[in-house]
């Protein structure tokens, strides 16, 4: 399960790679909640996102325990770590501006309808992402740099639309809903602080991994 698991974060890391270590003047933590798509009643999963000076540590629950995508402004490269089997694998990223090609010209059409709205104690605009006569509404922040979506690979499918069009519009989606009114993504907690520079290093107790070969 691991193994499908990193697999599915690949598309993931190459977006953000190019698209989130962007200069970022926020530094500190973000706490959401996403809709995976289980069952009605269960619990959503909590994603943690510390950003500091561009680099970007994403922190998600996964089969066998949490698991951490690490993105290295100075190495221009992303890592996974699994913290249950105390390892690592890098993520390629030669791909990265294909990807980025791709996923912008099936962007959807963008409405900005002026209405704004306070989330978590910040300020954000609600954008409107039309594919296919089917609307999904964002609520973007411009104060927290760029979007690195874990909803990809936790689905381990393809991109969602919206996120498709965030790579050419930019921001970061406070609330996401979906056409059927079903909140898809929300963020809870905003922190500015300092965090350690630890928090963006592989420990030198985690031992290297080899990507598995997509079947």
């Amino acid at each position: 399960m691991i193994a499908r698991w990193v697999v599915g974060v690949v598309s993931l890391s190459v977006v953000g790679t190019a698209t989130a270590l962007g200069a970022q003047p926020f530094e500190g933590a973000i706490t959401m909640r996403m809709n995976t798509g289980a069952a009605a009643g269960a619990p959503q999963p909590e994603i943690q996102y510390l950003v500091r000076g561009g680099n970007l540590r994403v922190t998600m629950p996964g089969p066998g325990g949490g698991m951490s995508l690490l993105t290295i402004a100075s190495e221009k490269k992303s890592y996974m770590l699994i913290d249950a089997q105390r390892s690592f694998m890098e993520l390629p990223t030669t791909s990265a501006q294909a990807a980025l090609d791709q996923r912008a010209s099936a962007a959807g059409a963008i409405t900005r309808t002026g209405k704004r709205e306070t989330i978590a104690g910040m300020e954000c605009e609600h954008v409107l992402v039309t594919v296919e006569g089917q609307q999904t509404d964002l609520c973007l922040s411009r104060a927290l740099g760029d979007f690195l979506n874990p909803l990809t690979s936790m689905r381990q499918g393809a991109t969602p639309a919206w996120q498709r069009t965030l790579v050419a519009e930019g921001g970061f989606p406070l609330r996401v809903t979906g056409p059927d009114g079903t909140v898809l993504l929300e963020v809870t907690k905003v922190e500015r602080k300092s965090l350690a520079p630890s928090l963006f290093s592989i420990p030198d107790s985690y031992s290297r991994m080899t990507m598995p070969a997509r079947r």
